[in-house]
């Protein structure tokens, strides 16, 4: 995701490191990913504390919202055709396991609400 103010280069806290080949854990020495100066939180440290802190610009940012709404709206126009909005592959005949609703190829297409705890 793109934000003003976050930088260009973050990529997740589920990775190791940036897109700029910056460690996180060695930048947030210990101190949790809210500390990190790619994020716009009260606890973060500093944009300068990184070398690499790039700003995103407004115009990226608008350019990431439009490529993720373009995204979306070919994955509705697909499931609404009755394709896997991954493949293209005919959705029926689809499978439920659980909450989870599967098309005949195998890719997952959503999840159910239950009454189950």
């Amino acid at each position: 995701m793109k934000i003003v103010g976050t930088c260009f280069h973050f990529t997740g806290i589920q990775h190791n490191e940036c897109n700029a080949g910056v460690n996180y854990r060695a930048l947030h020495k210990g101190y949790g990913a809210l500390t990190l100066p790619c994020l716009r939180h009260p606890r973060s440290m500093p944009p300068e504390s990184c070398s690499k802190f790039r700003s995103v610009t407004a115009e990226e940012e608008a350019a990431w919202n439009a490529e993720v709404d373009a995204a979306f709206a070919k994955a509705e126009a697909a499931i609404q055709a009755g394709k896997c909005h991954v493949c293209g592959a005919n959705a029926e005949p689809s499978e439920r396991h659980g909450r989870c609703i599967y098309n005949a190829c195998g890719h997952r297409r959503g999840q159910f609400r239950t009454e189950e705890p």
